[in-house]
């Protein structure tokens, strides 16, 4: 995208350079004519935010837009089957069985999101499933896990599990504001 005031003078110092002209209001003359005649030939676009380009450029940014789309739900459809597949994996090797809420929740973590909050009720599963089921999957792909806990019964739960890497939210704020952690 380029301001119509940009193109022009581009155009006029290209004319600068090409043809003779008697004086410089022909010269300006000719570079608004060429101007206008790209944007009545259709060969530049106004936009909307008054900046000029090309239909080629809108046609690529167009095309290029609809192919990641179709990337995002190829990648979409078969992160989902991956997901899916872990989750019955990891329900398999530990011998677990989840509800549907659990087996959604472990969905959502093999999502592979930067930071994922668990919450629920006492007993429903998180600790032993969900949290479980998240160590496994960031350390099979070379991840740090850190588990976070507003008590630190909790966080010593978590580290049952086999998260080494478990902290009450002071204690881990704390570090990192300390520079003993790095996130």
């Amino acid at each position: 995208e380029v301001k119509q005031s940009e193109i022009i003078a581009e155009i006029y110092n290209q004319l600068k350079f090409t043809d003779r002209f008697n004086n410089l209001n022909e010269l300006k003359e000719k570079a608004n004519n060429i101007y206008n005649d790209l944007i009545k030939t259709e060969k530049l676009v106004i936009k909307e935010n008054g900046l000029s380009t090309s239909h080629q450029i809108i046609k690529d940014e167009f095309y290029m837009v609809k192919n990641i789309e179709k990337l995002k739900a190829i990648d979409n459809q078969s992160n989902q089957q991956v997901n899916t597949k872990f989750v019955n994996d990891f329900q398999s090797k530990f011998n677990l069985t989840m509800n549907k809420e659990q087996f959604a929740g472990c969905e959502e973590l093999t999502k592979c999101k930067r930071l994922t909050i668990i919450e629920g009720a006492a007993g429903v599963g998180k600790t032993t499933t969900l949290i479980n089921l998240t160590n496994q999957l960031y350390k099979s792909m070379g991840k740090e896990v850190f588990a976070l806990a507003t008590q630190q019964n909790t966080a010593n739960a978590m580290k049952e599990v086999g998260i080494k890497k478990t902290f009450n939210i002071t204690d881990f704020l704390n570090q990192v504001k300390d520079g003993k952690i790095d996130i």
